[in-house]
């Protein structure tokens, strides 16, 4: 199911919000959807695709890093599809801070890395049910040493691209 905007009937996917498990530290996965479907049976007739944002614990691991519980790390993916295999998945935001002043941020290149390597594992691990990713962010970092959500961009605060932006354009001239 699509929406249809009526003046241009252009269609619209319908993707269901970022977090589809209950993911906590404190406690164990709750999985909470099927209540939710459970209470309105016509919710699978509205949603499109499951979106995630697969952000690890600790926020300084790359997209390989695959702890026994993937809850907490970018296997979250994987468990995201489980709750239902007959939708896309899509990675609507991941990234990585490089604040230089802070306890879980990154360098520069290990920024690149992990970008890139999110983007490659989308694709080969998880290419049958993932259809987009999106990367935070196109935004320019604000060069705040200690400020994490200023430092996601893939651009200095200058203007100048970093690495991880030249890590997406070569994936994307490569056709990955």
């Amino acid at each position: 199911v699509t929406v249809i905007n009526g003046a241009d009937n252009t269609t619209v996917p319908v993707p269901a919000g970022g977090a589809c498990l209950q993911v906590r530290a404190d406690c164990p996965i709750v999985n909470w959807l099927p209540s939710v479907f459970a209470s309105d049976p016509t919710l699978n007739q509205v949603i499109n695709a499951w979106s995630v944002h697969p952000y690890p614990s600790s926020r300084d691991f790359g997209p390989k890093v695959n702890r026994s519980d993937p809850r907490w790390d970018y296997g979250r993916i994987a468990i995201t599809h489980q709750v239902d295999p007959s939708l896309p998945i899509w990675i609507t935001e991941v990234g990585w801070s490089t604040a230089t002043n802070c306890v879980d941020c990154v360098s520069e290149a290990t920024q690149a890395s992990s970008v890139h390597d999110a983007v490659v594992r989308a694709v080969q691990e998880f290419g049958n049910y993932v259809t987009r990713i999106f990367i935070y962010s196109m935004d320019m970092s604000n060069g705040a040493a200690g400020d994490r959500e200023g430092n996601y961009g893939l651009r200095r605060s200058d203007d100048s691209f970093k690495p991880a932006w030249n890590s997406l354009v070569g994936l994307i001239q490569n056709g990955v």
